[in-house]
Parts: structure tokens; C-alpha cells; sequence
């Protein structure tokens, strides 16, 4: 019985049968004799070459886009509306999915199975351990680093969340105790799992990168119902879509992001104009590295990236306020540590009765929708390494650096509120894309910090459009590409930038903001993917526990 991506390879790449003739063109200009039939023909051919999860998920994302340029307000209402009934009716189904992945993952690495080796016992590690952990953690929260490092914990510190909280010790320690709840542990344990059964089932497994491959099992001599199948098409056509507008959400938010803070350091004058230089550039940048392929490419600017970011934390601690960086590692983490199991389950009473739903249930949703790119991404770089490694490399590790990373930042930030009142007496949301900047610069007199973080923020917008371009382009083909085949890198990681673009040059019309309406379009995804990541938990323990007894006891 032939393998999964054998079958995938023979659909794609084998010829086409004797009684189909195909052009280069869909029809040849020099033959005489063709005739309407053999240009319907040749025009047939050409688009089965481009795989199904291209053209279909592509044609409904700009459908949407075109929606919403028509009648913005009613998308923003759906959209809204859509989530708030899924954040009420499914919001504590959330908070137990992030704690049962925080117990699951360290549960399976930590026993005998975690000694099973993504790939197989011969399986070899592709990439450094630096080079791996620095991709991975690019990949998954980069920007969002830049974002919300200072933003957060002053936003918490200024409104806490929790009724009665009066001295600013203790309402320091509530707001870095969400912050780290947000960016900690959890989310990272979701994508590790996720990691995990997408790297077992597609390498050691043989089942492929297709999500919905997972449900069945291709081996067994059984014909798929049409039912199956729809359900199949349905899980791998949802899960494009929110990595789609997922993505485009980021690399948009990165452009405002470089946006303000290019408008913070000199006297450019941000808008239209400047966003589409800004949109270009990085888009040439990204391409011009999918062109060189994963080792090259995307290997190359997360070891650039991380490098830069060791360097701005190392400024930030020492030009910050040194005293209360170290309280807070030494108080506020092991609080969190302790009170973990009722933070993750959102116990407690809260000073606005919605606070759950727009904080913690909003976060949880937006990293189980970006768990399939993240995982799947984790998954292809991590093939040689055993369970327990990627214990380390994706939970244990990013969780240490983003709790120093958001106490640095976060308490230079709260540390000009306390002494200064340099944010006034309420957070201006709409001050975000440049706060960092205003903390950089009362802290330090050398502008490169500035300049430093504003190179930090495009390197990372390119990591992420580099290496979704290269997951997308794997999971439309259901395998894993080789370095030399980018033409679908190149379509994916255009239409990112078109979608980009399309969704910043809409911006500002009203109260529409088509940057929360994609989030929120790409929010929705995450409960689908969540019951499906569950089905797919349940077949997984099983396998796992086979493959372990029969390969590696």
C-alpha cells in the first residue's frame, strides 16, 4: 500500500495521461488545428496545477475583503457578534483547553513517551538548538513581543483588573500576573502540543501536513464516505482561512507598529503613502528570503532577530530601573507560578463584569487560531528531535525569556507612570504603536535603541510572512516542499501582502477598524479547530502509546 505523500506525489508531480495534451500555454499559437475543446482543455490543465487549498480559500478571503469594502459595518457587526456568542456560550471551554494542553504536554514529555523521536529512531536534528529555538519563537510571538512588552502590564497597572487593589506593589503584582498568564505558559504549551501530534502523525506516521488526515487513518482499506470527506475539506478549508487573515492581522499590525515608531524618531509624516513603501519593502524582503529557502532564508533572520532582541532586552534591564525589574522576577513570577490553576481558569471577581471575555478568553482564542500555523511550522523544523526536547525548546524556554522580557519592559514602563506620570491619568489605546518608543526615549539619550527596535520589528514581520508563506505552500501541496520549489512561497507570501495592504488602505473610514474585524474573523476559527484538536488529541494517546511499545521500549 503506497504511503500518504507517496499518493500526494503521484497526484501532483506524475504526468498526465496519454489522451490529455497540455501546453505551456493553454493552447499552442503555432498549431493550426486547435479548437475551442483543446483550449478548454489546456485551460484545465493549467489549474490543476495549482493545488485546491490555493484557489478556494484565496477566492473567499477576497470575497470577504471586497464585503467589506462594500459595507464595512455590517461585517464589523457579524464578525463581533459571532465572537461575543462564542466568548459567552464557550469561553470556559477555552480556559479548560488551555489548562488541559499545560497538563497534557509536560505529562506525555516528561513520562516514557517522551522518548519517542519526532521521524523516526534514525531521525537527525536539521538545525542547531539555538537556530531551531530561534525560529520557533520568531514564528510564534515575535511582533507580538514589541507590541505589548511595555503596553500590557501598564495597561493593568493603570486599570486593575481586580476590584480592591490600592497600593502600587500589589496592583504591580496583579498586572504582571495576567501579563504573564497571556504570554506564559499556556500559550506555549498550545503550540507544543500542537506541535507534537502534526510532527508524530506526519513523520512518524507517514499521515502528511494535512490537518484533517489525522481523523482517518489513509492505511486502512476502507473507501472514505462522502461525509468524511466533506468534513475533511471543511477542517483544512477553515484552517487556511484564519492562518490567511491571521497572518495578514500581524504583518498589518507590524507595518502600524514600524509606522509609529519611524513618525516617533524622525519628522516623516505617516499615511497612505508611507505604508505602501513600508508594505513593499518588507514584502521584497521576506520574498527575496523564501527565494533562498528555509535554511537560508528564514534560519538566517531568526538568528539575526533573536540575536537583536538579546540585545534590546540587555539595554532595556540596564538602562530601567534595575531594583524593581529583579522584585518583580523575584515576587511577581513565583505569585504566578502559585496561583497558575486559578488565573488559567479565570476564578475570582473581576472590576468589569466582561473583563474575562476581552482579555483572557480574546488571547486564548487568537493562539488556538494561530495553532495550526505556529504548530505546523514547529512541527517541519523540529523532524530528529524527541518529545521531551520539544518540551524545552518550545514551552519551557520561550516562557522564561517572554517573563523577563515583559518584566523588563513592562516595569520601565510602570516606573515613568510612578515617578512621572508620563502616560496621564488613563491608557490611550491609540498611543500603542508608539509607546515603546516613548519608553525608549526617556530612558535612554542614544536613539539607536529607537532605531534597533524599529529594524527588530520589520525582521519579524518578515519572519512571520517567510515562514507562513512556506507552511502555507507546504500544507495546500500536503508535504513537506524542497528548497527549491518557491513558486507557491511566492503566490502565498503576494497575497499576504496584497490582503495587507487592501486592509490598511481601507483603515480609518468611521469606527471601522479592518484590523480587529480580521482578528475577528480569525478568532472565529478557533473553536472548530479546538473540538477538532480534541478528536485528534484522543487518536493521538493511542498511536503514541502503540508506536512507543512496538519502536522505542
Amino acid at each position: 500500500m503506497p504511503e500518504y505523500t507517496d499518493l500526494l506525489r503521484h497526484r501532483y508531480d506524475s504526468p498526465p495521461r496519454k489522451s490529455t495534451q497540455v501546453y505551456p500555454l493553454p493552447f499552442n499559437f503555432m498549431d493550426s488545428s486547435w479548437t475551442i475543446r483543446s483550449l478548454g482543455r489546456g485551460i484545465r490543465n493549467q489549474f490543476r496545477r495549482i493545488p485546491a487549498l490555493l484557489i478556494l480559500p484565496s477566492s473567499v478571503v477576497l470575497m470577504l475583503v471586497l464585503i467589506s469594502l462594500v459595507n464595512p459595518s455590517l461585517m464589523a457587526q457579524v464578525t463581533e457578534r459571532i465572537n461575543q456568542f462564542i466568548f459567552s456560550h464557550f469561553g470556559n471551554f477555552y480556559l479548560w483547553f488551555g489548562l488541559f494542553n499545560l497538563i497534557l504536554f509536560p505529562a506525555i514529555a516528561l513520562s516514557p513517551l517522551g522518548q519517542v523521536r519526532l521521524g523516526g529512531k534514525e531521525a537527525k536534528p536539521e538545525h542547531s538548538w539555538f537556530s531551531w529555538i530561534a525560529m520557533l519563537f520568531c514564528c510564534g510571538m515575535g511582533i507580538g513581543f514589541m507590541m505589548w512588552g511595555a503596553a500590557e502590564p501598564l495597561y493593568h497597572y493603570m486599570n486593575p483588573p481586580i476590584p480592591g487593589t490600592e497600593g502600587d506593589l500589589q496592583r504591580e503584582e496583579v498586572a504582571f500576573s495576567y501579563t504573564f498568564l497571556h504570554w506564559g505558559l499556556e500559550p506555549w504549551a498550545i503550540y507544543g502540543a500542537t506541535a507534537m501530534v502534526i510532527a508524530f502523525f506526519g513523520f512518524n506516521l507517514k499521515r502528511g501536513l494535512s490537518f484533517s488526515a489525522f481523523l482517518i487513518d489513509p492505511h486502512e482499506e476502507v473507501a472514505e464516505t462522502r461525509l468524511e470527506k466533506l468534513i475533511r475539506r471543511t477542517a483544512d478549508f477553515i484552517m487556511v482561512i484564519a492562518i490567511i487573515f491571521g497572518i495578514a492581522a500581524t504583518i498589518a499590525t507590524g507595518v502600524i507598529n514600524v509606522e509609529g515608531g519611524l513618525g516617533s524618531l524622525t519628522s516623516l509624516q505617516g499615511g497612505m503613502g508611507t505604508e505602501i513603501v513600508i508594505i513593499v519593502v518588507i514584502t521584497g524582503v521576506y520574498l527575496f528570503s523564501a527565494a533562498n529557502g528555509l535554511d537560508k532564508g528564514i534560519k538566517t533572520l531568526s538568528n539575526i532577530s533573536v540575536l537583536l532582541s538579546f540585545l534590546l532586552l540587555g539595554a532595556m534591564i540596564w538602562f530601567g530601573p534595575e531594583f524593581k525589574i529583579l522584585r518583580t522576577l523575584a515576587e511577581d513570577v513565583p505569585y504566578y507560578m502559585g496561583h497558575l490553576l486559578p488565573l488559567s481558569l479565570g476564578l475570582g471577581e473581576f472590576r468589569q463584569p466582561n473583563w474575562l471575555n476581552e482579555w483572557t478568553i480574546r488571547y486564548w482564542s487568537w493562539w488556538i487560531a494561530w495553532a495550526p500555523f505556529v504548530g505546523l511550522f514547529i512541527a517541519i523544523i523540529s523532524k530528529g528531535r524527541t518529545i521531551r526536547e520539544l518540551l524545552v525548546a518550545v514551552m519551557i524556554t520561550p516562557t522564561l525569556f517572554s517573563l523577563v522580557w515583559f518584566t523588563a519592559f513592562g516595569q520601565t514602563a510602570i516606573a515613568l507612570q510612578e515617578t512621572s506620570q508620563v502616560f496621564g491619568d488613563s491608557f490611550d489605546w491609540s498611543g500603542i504603536p508608539t509607546l515603546l518608543f516613548d519608553v525608549l526615549g526617556f530612558y535612554s539619550d542614544f536613539p539607536f535603541l529607537s532605531w534597533l527596535s524599529v529594524a527588530l520589528i520589520a525582521i519579524f514581520i518578515c519572519n512571520s510572512a517567510d515562514s507562513a508563506s512556506y507552511i502555507m505552500a507546504c500544507f495546500s501541496r500536503g508535504k513537506v516542499l524542497s528548497e527549491g520549489n518557491i513558486r507557491l512561497q511566492m503566490i502565498w507570501g503576494t497575497l499576504f501582502a496584497f490582503l495587507t495592504l487592501v486592509l490598511l488602505l481601507t483603515g480609518g473610514s468611521g469606527d471601522y477598524d479592518p484590523l480587529y474585524v480580521l482578528q475577528e474573523i480569525t478568532q472565529i476559527a478557533a473553536l472548530p479547530f479546538t473540538i477538532l484538536l480534541l478528536l485528534v488529541f484522543a487518536r493521538f494517546l493511542n498511536k503514541l502509546y502503540v508506536y512507543w511499545r512496538d519502536q522505542v521500549r
